[in-house]
């Protein structure tokens, strides 16, 4: 079994890949308890025009495929999972979250709001380990790197007008 630096390497490989295409280069691995990677994902959400797609959605329907038993693996993500991908994991039996970089806008693992402890949802799994700043500065990076980049999909600003003086 490799140990955690590789896995998120391998996340921050799939990040890279979002970025080379325009995507928010979010990455993300999940193993199985013998330290296989089983499943890869990354941001689809402007490529598929779906902001369902977030990388960790991603590697939860390449588990669900494969019939993979959730509760028994650990995902790597280069960012801390927003609200929603943070109550999928949940639901879906994740118990073990590490991620890279902090989510202060959507983070559902601390930064924003802690799903593990305040989901208004039941399930039968708790996500019992979220460990946060494996190689954050690295993903950090990635996502400094996409925001500084043009959007071509952006709309036109709007022209400021001045007051009309009464």
């Amino acid at each position: 079994m490799q140990d955690d630096k590789y896995y998120m390497n391998e996340a921050l490989k799939m990040g890279q890949e979002a970025l080379n295409i325009g995507e928010v280069p979010v990455g993300c691995v999940v193993i199985n308890s013998k330290g296989e990677i089983v499943a890869k994902g990354r941001n689809h959400t402007k490529e598929f025009q779906d902001g369902t797609q977030h990388a960790e959605i991603v590697c939860i329907n390449q588990l669900v495929e494969k019939h993979i038993r959730l509760n028994e693996c650990i995902l790597y993500v280069t960012c801390e999972p927003c609200i929603m991908c943070a109550e999928a994991l949940k639901q879906c039996g994740i118990t073990k979250i590490i991620y890279g970089c902090s989510n202060a806008r959507f983070g559902g693992c601390g930064s924003v709001m802690t799903v593990i402890k305040s989901s208004p949802y039941k399930s039968s799994h708790e996500i019992n380990y979220c460990y946060h700043s494996l190689m954050g500065l690295e993903g950090l990076e990635l996502l400094k790197c996409f925001f500084s980049m043009e959007n071509e999909k952006a709309p036109e600003p709007n022209k400021k007008r001045k007051k009309e003086e009464k």
